[in-house]
């Protein structure tokens, strides 16, 4: 194996490696972006059930069960979406 050989093997090498700590980077501060917004969905789930019924109690249960609900909602709301597009012919390319 030539030397030139070894240098390109070396640098994709290097390249792969930079690519996925990048990739692993972008993973790690997208869940912890969804961790940070369900924190806020349940304060404010939480907040506004305080405020409407001026019982702690219920603003957690509401803290709780809306995520939830939601969740449940939003898988459903997708499994509708990607029957429409489904149903939808594709459209050619532009060129």
């Amino acid at each position: 194996m030539s030397h030139q050989s070894v240098e390109t093997i070396e640098l994709t090498r290097n390249i792969s490696y930079s690519i996925m700590r990048v990739i692993r980077i972008q993973e790690f501060h997208l869940m912890a972006k969804t961790f940070s917004f369900a924190g806020v969905h349940m304060t404010v789930a939480f907040a506004v059930g305080w405020a409407m019924s001026g019982n702690p109690w219920v603003g957690g249960a509401l803290a709780l069960v809306e995520p939830a609900v939601n969740t449940v909602a939003y898988h459903l709301h997708e499994k509708l979406w990607k029957r429409i597009q489904a149903r939808r012919p594709s459209a050619p390319l532009p060129a």
